[in-house]
């Protein structure tokens, strides 16, 4: 049981480094379309800068705005490194190819799950709470034990089996057979006599342990209960995320379309131009950090209610796709 409840444990560690390892992917990936098209931008404004259509300010604006985005790339950069050596360091295998989380994935809960049959889940199938009954109920055990220990009479049986064989070819042929066996058996009765305060003592402190492990379950339970409905409400607060962002890149994009077309045509500024583009890819990658996020969350409720299996990860596995 302990085993099963370590190698759980385990599994979600290492889901949660490589989910971190898909995150800042996700987040350098965004960073270097924002860094392409900031890029873009720059280029755009030295060609007008260099026919008089651009001021110098409107250029050194562009050049700011992509030595900032050239700072967060590198930054991006350094965080998958660091993520990709921590799972190296988990697993003693390198991810070069690192997959992306499919736009298909179903971002929803179930609508006939609920926060009791979590719970009630738990109690059946979380590992930690498995071992701790088992703890319990060794420990309630153990006070009988030790109630019987030195008050009750102790009967013993022995019993033993022997065989000898001796040698005796030069005597008469009629002793000649000098197997001999040999067996008895005893009965024996012990009877405690007076220990001083010895047993007593032993059986208060079978009984503290007792009721140690069964606080100790019950702080444990409460934290479990706890953990549950943190996690169940998290992710019905993701699901609405999710969805709200989605409809804030949809602005965001309309928004960038129209500052485009107000740039070209003279009534939006370069300035107003690099921020709503920002605006934009900020939206995108929050969306995608919303996402990866989701599924650790939903990771973490099947290790607390003890369904964090095998097949489980295999199903989320075919969610992962290989980049382009």
């Amino acid at each position: 049981m302990s085993f099963d409840n370590t190698e759980e444990d385990l599994a979600l560690t290492t889901l949660t480094e490589y989910f971190n390892l898909l995150i800042a992917q996700s987040t350098l990936q965004t960073t270097q379309a924002l860094v392409k098209s900031t890029a873009s931008q720059l280029d755009r404004a030295k060609k007008q800068y260099e026919v008089g259509l651009a001021s110098i300010t409107d250029l050194q604006d562009a050049q700011a705005e992509y030595d900032s985005v050239r700072v967060t790339e590198l930054s991006a950069r350094s965080d998958v490194s660091y993520a990709q050596k921590a799972l190296y360091q988990r697993t003693g295998r390198e991810i070069q190819n690192i997959p992306q989380l499919s736009k298909d994935y179903p971002i929803h809960l179930d609508p006939n799950m609920t926060v009791d049959s979590l719970i009630e889940k738990a109690h059946r199938d979380n590992k930690e709470l498995r071992i701790l009954n088992l703890s319990v109920a060794s420990a309630e055990n153990n006070i009988n034990i030790q109630k019987a220990n030195g008050r009750t009479p102790t009967v013993s049986i022995t019993g033993s089996l022997s065989r000898a064989d001796d040698n005796y070819n030069d005597a008469p042929a009629s002793m000649q057979d000098g197997a001999t066996n040999t067996s008895s058996i005893g009965l024996g009765v012990s009877i405690p006599l007076y220990q001083g305060g010895a047993i007593n003592a032993s059986v208060r402190q079978a009984v503290a342990e007792a009721e140690s492990a069964t606080e100790q379950r019950a702080s444990s339970l409460q934290s479990i209960e706890l953990n549950i409905r943190s996690l169940y409400l998290d992710l019905q607060t993701a699901v609405a995320q999710i969805e709200a962002q989605q409809q804030l890149i949809r602005s965001r994009a309309s928004a960038l379309e129209a500052t485009t077309a107000g740039y070209d045509v003279g009534t939006r500024n370069l300035v107003e131009l690099l921020d709503a583009q920002s605006n934009l890819f900020d939206a995108q990658n929050t969306y995608e950090q919303y996402r990866y996020n989701f599924v650790v969350k939903k990771l973490s409720l099947l290790e607390a209610t003890g369904d964090l299996t095998e097949d489980k990860i295999k199903e989320l596995d075919k969610w992962l796709i290989a980049k382009n």
